[in-house]
């Protein structure tokens, strides 16, 4: 460097956890003593939390139970907090039981599942929900997850066809030619 002259360089940092990054720059030169500077950098991490919603057998005759598995996984590196789902049903279907790493409350069509305080990254959590077919249709069963991270809830939707059986009558008497 030419005297009074400076020179700037860029640093581009990279990490894949959750973490404080110290850099120190030194520069030295003839006849003078080094100098140093020290930056800190905090990795914060981001939130991304995806729901999935499958029905385990498909279609269901009406009268007939279908289970849906309900999760919510944590794909990213920071840990999500007050992650909340709740489902709701059409009216062709009523809420039998559910399972799962919280409480499963159903109260008319929505079912609830109890808050998670923390889930923390590469974590699942899996619910399983017992619905019982009470008329045919093409149904659409609703998913609802919000946290503290999520500007708005993210909604999923399965497709469930129910179905009204025939019903076969058999006679006693034998056939005639």
């Amino acid at each position: 460097l030419q005297p009074k002259e400076s020179k700037t360089v860029h640093l581009v940092l990279r990490s894949d956890r959750i973490c404080t990054i110290t850099n120190t720059a030194t520069v030295s030169a003839k006849y003078c003593e080094p100098k140093s500077a020290m930056v800190k950098t905090d990795v914060l991490g981001i939130p991304g939390i995806l729901s999935e919603v499958r029905d385990l057998l498909d279609p269901i005759p009406v009268n007939g139970n279908v289970t849906y598995l309900v999760s919510i996984i944590n794909q990213c590196s920071k840990t999500a907090t007050n992650v909340k789902m709740v489902c709701e049903l059409e009216d062709s279907q009523q809420f039998i039981e559910g399972s799962g790493p919280t409480e499963v409350k159903g109260e008319g069509k929505q079912i609830a599942f109890g808050a998670v305080a923390e889930l923390e990254p590469g974590k699942v959590l899996t619910w399983k929900v017992v619905v019982k077919a009470t008329k045919a249709g093409d149904i659409r069963f609703k998913t609802s997850m919000t946290s503290n991270e999520l500007g708005r809830p993210v909604d999923k939707f399965e497709a469930t066809n129910q179905y009204a059986p025939n019903i076969v009558t058999a006679s006693s008497e034998p056939a005639r030619k």
